[in-house]
């Protein structure tokens, strides 16, 4: 039995399609395709946990509205256990811009309350009865690494796309003992991820999109990995939460973090085959098939 308890990264989001982002000028431009779905990184590593994982706890914050109903639904019907607390602030809700070639450009139209107050013992409860713990960067969440460290817990961290000048990351990254992030915003990742094996990070992930991801730990060094080369694009959201609970779930297998890298990879390209956040089918049975039958671009 393998238990994951994830907290934070709720959201309401309306997903807008073009071919081309506009340039910098006044204009009216059209859509190609347009719909509404829950997001958020913990929506998305909660939904793919609870298809690869026994039992998977999600902690979020969401307001008393119809975009708050809508989410607990999605989530419940999934099978996630629900933990949660009202948002005075309501439903956070994003706009994605999603073009041709599969970037995003996220606006953020309602947030929610930076600092809320709320009860912290059912979440460090949770976490305490589960095997992996996963802190997502929303803000409310830093309040309970000191709880949490009391367990003797490891803490598993998607610091996203990490900017060296901001030090909101600072307290998710002292707390964590394995790490992923993207390396859109850093222009030499290589040797930031050294310095957080080097500062006693048991596992270190950069995600590059189409060029594949980067593995380091202290026994295997740096390990880097293409991309599947046979899953069709249709919409890129949820493809980095879907690759940690993808690498989470072969590591809580005891597999190699090379051959996890390879599952992770899968995961996200499952995801990225779907218009939703987490492929409509996944499954363990699919996702052990894929890892059978998949090439990797190197």
């Amino acid at each position: 039995m393998s238990s994951i308890c994830i907290a934070g990264g709720v959201t309401f989001d309306s997903i807008v399609s073009m071919n081309e982002f506009p340039d910098k000028r006044g204009q009216t431009v059209f859509s190609s395709g347009y719909h509404e779905t829950i997001g958020g990184t913990g929506s998305g590593k909660a939904l793919a946990a609870s298809r690869l994982f026994d039992s998977t706890i999600l902690h979020y914050m969401a307001g008393d509205d119809r975009d708050g109903e809508f989410i607990k639904g999605y989530l419940s019907s999934n099978g996630i256990k629900l933990l949660t607390d009202v948002d005075p602030a309501g439903t956070e809700k994003h706009i994605n811009l999603m073009n041709a070639h599969g970037e995003r450009i996220s606006i953020y139209v309602k947030y929610g309350t930076f600092e809320p107050v709320f009860n912290h013992q059912p979440i460090v409860d949770a976490c305490k009865k589960s095997d992996y713990i996963v802190l997502n960067i929303i803000n409310y969440t830093r309040y309970l690494i000191p709880e949490i460290k009391k367990l003797n817990k490891e803490i598993w961290c998607d610091i996203h796309d990490y900017d060296l000048d901001n030090p909101y990351h600072n307290d998710y990254i002292q707390a964590a003992d394995y790490i992923f992030m993207s390396s859109d915003a850093l222009d030499d990742y290589r040797s930031l991820m050294t310095g957080f094996i080097e500062n006693g990070k048991k596992l270190v992930v950069c995600t590059h999109a189409k060029q594949g991801s980067t593995l380091l730990t202290k026994e295997t060094g740096f390990i880097d990995l293409g991309i599947c080369d046979n899953f069709k694009r249709v919409d890129t959201n949820g493809a980095g939460d879907n690759f940690m609970i993808g690498f989470m779930y072969a590591w809580s297998k005891g597999r190699s973090p090379e051959i996890c890298q390879k599952y992770a990879t899968i995961a996200a390209g499952l995801c990225i085959s779907s218009k939703e956040i987490i492929h409509t089918d996944l499954s363990i049975d699919l996702l052990e098939d894929a890892f059978l039958s998949n090439t990797f671009i190197k």
